[in-house]
């Protein structure tokens, strides 16, 4: 067929025979199941039948065969017995005959009188019928008796006829089953061909279109059957497939336009801020000498305060978009996730003491190891073990986790207790400058997840208002050495 190649590339299997040849095949065998048992059974009933027939064949002529021997011994004429013998042995359709004397054996129809052998056995696939032959009061001047078996006839039907029977038979049915396969076969090409095939050659001309991109092709006429809902399908999700491309290509393209706009606007933005925070470190460096001369409790040194703690904000926030904008390049290699996370809650001590919150760490010692850049990493488990302890306010429990995760990968999970995040904040949380903390910068987690997919990870946060937080992070193991 010539949409075989085609649907095989498509559905990565080859289709080892066309359409045509499986429905010729498949009603071959049917036509030829049929022929064969109708066959067999035609052959049965006539076998049956011709043996009957030939059995009262026999018996219909055992009666007049009898009468004429009988006649014969009474008349003296033996002779004629042997000459009724020979005109049957001469018409095998008739029956041959064979004469036994009471002790079963074979008399001599040429010497009445002679010697006797023993009976031979009927030929294989013959019908033998035997016939009694009394004896009567006037068979005693030559046999000596009046009564009883005198002896007995036995009239035979050859397998001939029937054999010749059953090859006409078969060759009348091999005739018949030749022309059926070739009325069948020549039916079932012809069915294929203006049912099926040419239907399904042109869905699969319209296929081979879309999959070459000409997403205007269609299925076009009417089909026989299910194929037409086949062809409406098919020109449905072409329809659909088309459309939704030109969306995604559109936006695509918005996208594109999208992001280079707000690269050129992050590179400014950028430079602005590292513009922005040499003048503060000057301003900080000055107030920090007005806060020295001032007098510690004097309204002047209140107000140098509060203006050194807005300037340390401005400078944490400039920092960490700088970061965000410009994340440094990641220098990966194999490293223990336990020793990384080991350092990150040394860090995150002092404030956990503080909110008295009950550290869980469950990290094995057989845990892999990972391949990335333990300082920048180390950076994003700071992040999340600081957001999950702000969270909770004083008391709660921090659970920090990691375990395999299939072949290739490790899982880390930081859990807290704390309150939850809504869900129309859950949402957000990862957009730059999007905070619900007071005095945060809202790119600690932006800056994370940046972290995290820059070393082929992923990160992403599930909130339950009465469980808690739970940050989980996927992050490659290290190949090992061969």
């Amino acid at each position: 067929m010539a949409g075989a190649p085609f649907l095989a590339a498509r559905f990565g299997r080859p289709l080892r025979f066309p359409l045509a040849l499986q429905v010729f095949v498949a009603v071959s065998a049917a036509v030829g199941l049929v022929f064969a048992g109708s066959f067999l059974h035609d052959m049965r009933t006539l076998t049956t039948r011709l043996t009957l027939h030939q059995l009262g064949s026999l018996r219909a002529m055992s009666p007049v065969v009898v009468s004429l021997i009988e006649q014969s011994m009474e008349h003296g004429s033996p002779e004629h017995i042997g000459e009724l013998f020979r005109v049957l042995a001469e018409r095998p359709q008739a029956g041959a005959a064979e004469l036994l004397d009471a002790q079963g054996r074979l008399v001599d129809l040429a010497d009445i009188r002679g010697p006797r052998s023993a009976a031979p056995a009927p030929p294989p696939g013959s019908i033998v019928y035997e016939v009694p032959i009394e004896a009567k009061p006037s068979c005693a001047r030559c046999h000596g008796v009046s009564s009883g078996r005198l002896g007995t006839l036995r009239l035979l039907a050859s397998d001939a006829e029937r054999a010749q029977l059953r090859r006409s038979l078969v060759r009348s049915r091999l005739a018949m089953a030749c022309a059926g396969t070739l009325v069948v076969a020549l039916a079932s090409l012809a069915i294929v061909r203006f049912l099926v095939h040419a239907p399904l050659g042109s869905v699969t001309a319209a296929m081979r279109e879309v999959g070459q991109g000409r997403f205007e092709a269609r299925v076009e006429g009417r089909l026989p059957g299910e194929l037409q809902v086949i062809a409406d399908g098919f020109n449905t999700m072409v329809s659909e497939i088309a459309r939704d491309r030109g969306e995604i290509v559109e936006l695509h393209r918005k996208q594109l336009g999208q992001a280079d706009r707000l690269a050129a606007l992050g590179s400014l933005a950028a430079q602005l801020a590292h513009e922005v925070r040499n003048p503060l470190t000057g301003l900080s460096s000055a107030l920090q000498v007005l806060q020295r001369e001032a007098e510690a409790g004097s309204p002047r040194r209140g107000l140098i305060d509060k203006m050194l703690l807005q300037l340390q904000r401005m400078d944490r926030t400039m920092g960490d978009f700088l970061r965000y904008a410009r994340l440094p390049e990641a220098a990966p290699r194999p490293f223990a996730l336990k020793d990384a996370l080991s350092r990150v809650l040394f860090l995150v001590g002092p404030r956990m003491k503080a909110q008295k919150v009950e550290l869980r760490l469950q990290v094995p010692e057989s845990l892999p190891r990972l391949m990335g850049d333990p300082g920048q990493l180390e950076q994003a488990f700071l992040n999340l073990c600081l957001n999950a302890v702000q969270a909770m306010g004083e008391g709660g429990v921090l659970e920090v986790a990691a375990a395999p995760h299939g072949d290739s990968e490790v899982l880390v999970t930081v859990r807290d207790t704390g309150p939850g995040i809504a869900p129309g904040e859950l949402e957000r949380v990862f957009e730059p400058f999007f905070t619900t903390k007071d005095g945060g910068s809202g790119l600690g987690l932006p800056i994370t997840r940046q972290i995290v997919l820059a070393h082929g990870g992923e990160l992403w946060l599930e909130s339950d208002p009465e469980s808690g937080t739970t940050a989980s992070v996927r992050l490659p193991r290290a190949k090992e050495a061969a």
